[in-house]
């Protein structure tokens, strides 16, 4: 990834960016097999607009496509989840704040996968777990104990609870995996 951002307002990838990893989990001999589930996840850092973190939405909807089709290419089957929400809140109230969401729904549609939507999972439970309004210390107390020292990343606990949303939702929607989930 460069710091430099094209005309389309894209940051400009090397060819490699990104490709290593992605290669070695579509590799027949040690990647996906046919009948695996791969969740398919990325945004949470790239709202940012300057590069390397930022992602147009333009090639970030590409981008999940490409990897649902090629999941689906090898027997696979993806399962595409918008970002989890950061804990923002509007007075009492826990709000959305994530990019990308719109192109993660249109990359299912366009694949025909699933679409895990934590962003509206995640504020749904921040607002039954009464996190707003807060006073900014995710050191302690409730927020503390879900997330790490910020109002993004998660403690042990927290992700345990995004973990649940997400099995809730794929046994909601009444994916095959569902069979295999406690």
């Amino acid at each position: 990834m460069s710091n430099t951002k094209g005309p389309d307002g894209e940051c400009r990838l090397r060819s490699d960016a990104y490709s290593s990893r992605w290669q070695s989990m579509l590799n027949a001999t040690t990647g996906m097999k046919p009948g695996d589930y791969l969740f398919i996840q990325f945004g949470i850092n790239d709202t940012a607009s300057a590069c390397p973190q930022h992602l147009g939405r333009p090639r970030f909807q590409l981008m999940m496509t490409m990897m649902a089709q090629a999941t689906l290419a090898r027997g696979a089957h993806p399962i595409l989840l918008t970002s989890v929400a950061t804990i923002t809140c509007s007075g009492g109230t826990a709000t959305k704040n994530r990019a990308f969401v719109p192109q993660t729904f249109a990359a299912g549609t366009a694949t025909e996968t699933p679409v895990v939507d934590l962003e509206t999972l995640s504020v749904s439970h921040y607002n039954s777990l009464r996190f707003c309004p807060n006073n900014g210390d995710y050191g302690s107390g409730p927020l503390g104990a879900f997330f790490c020292n910020d109002h993004t990343h998660f403690e042990t606990y927290g992700a345990q609870r995004i973990a649940r949303l997400v099995a809730d939702d794929i046994r909601r929607k009444d994916l095959p995996l569902a069979t295999y989930l406690r």
